[in-house]
């Protein structure tokens, strides 16, 4: 079993990185990021609904056969055409005809997630009134998994975007801990937060990583902590900045944050400084 080493000070370091950064600077990731789009287009075609309907796919929304921004855009495509209905039923038929059209890998034990799902109404019911917290409570009671499964956070983090479509102020639970995925994994190396023992490469470490999750939302949850932020909310930076790492340099990660519409107001400092923290291994 692989050792990994976590560096507190480090730690530190990228939280006051999101300390500078801000939560109107996290918003502003959240509005650059695709899903959002997708959200803000279920948002006109559903209503009331979209929250459910984002919190649905993604606990679906694994293994799959395209890009995620592209799965989530086909998704808003998919609600467009043939909406989203009146309520709980509604919305699991809507996002299993979407998962047999355009999320077939595993479909089997996908679909069977959406057989449990309908008969949880209370899923759908948590999603519309905006509670977050029971909206988490109710996923994984649903399908008897754990809180802190990658599916079941990010389903809170997608019911919280089609809150933010809708125009409310909310926040994610501020214990419901970050979804951990390849990019989280490469950052939370990147940034020199963890590093596991005898390991060639970032590829290497990111696999290690990815083998103690529990580990990974540990670190993100000491982040929260000290910064203030939520862990769903420090998702949409890290998912942008751990995109670009494979540009090799901060400098290239740097610029390419300045060419998103949306990031532009933060300014290169606010940036310079989040990108120095999250990608600290790689050269200027």
């Amino acid at each position: 079993m692989t050792n990994i080493t976590i560096d507190w000070v480090r730690v530190a370091r990228v939280a006051n990185a999101f300390k500078t950064l801000g939560l109107e600077g996290v918003k502003a990731f959240e509005d650059a990021d695709p899903q959002m789009e997708a959200a803000l287009r279920i948002a006109r075609a559903c209503g009331r609904l979209c929250p459910a309907v984002l919190a649905v796919n993604a606990l679906v929304s694994y293994m799959l056969e395209v890009k995620g921004e592209e799965f989530w855009t086909g998704l808003a495509e998919h609600v467009e055409r043939v909406g989203c209905g009146r309520g709980h039923e509604d919305v699991i038929k809507a996002v299993e005809l979407y998962t047999r059209l355009r999320n077939r890998r595993f479909a089997g034990a996908k679909l069977g997630r959406l057989h449990k799902l309908l008969k949880c109404p209370q899923v759908t019911e948590a999603a519309v009134a905006g509670d977050l917290r029971r909206l988490w409570r109710s996923v994984s009671s649903c399908l008897e998994a754990s809180p802190a499964s990658k599916t079941v956070v990010f389903s809170v983090k997608m019911a919280y975007y089609g809150l933010r479509a809708l125009g409310e102020d909310v926040s994610p639970p501020p214990d419901a801990p970050m979804p951990v995925d390849l990019r989280v994994s490469r950052v939370t190396y990147l940034s020199g937060m963890a590093t596991p023992a005898r390991v060639s490469g970032v590829n290497d470490a990111v696999d290690a990583l990815m083998r103690k999750a529990s580990l990974v939302r540990r670190v993100w949850g000491r982040v929260s902590e000290l910064s203030r932020i939520p862990p769903l909310s420090l998702d949409a930076p890290v998912w942008f900045v751990g995109g670009l790492a494979g540009l090799g340099r901060r400098s290239s990660v740097l610029k390419a944050l300045q060419r998103v519409g949306r990031l532009k107001r933060l300014g290169a400092g606010v940036l310079g400084v989040l990108v120095e923290e999250l990608l600290a291994r790689l050269p200027p």
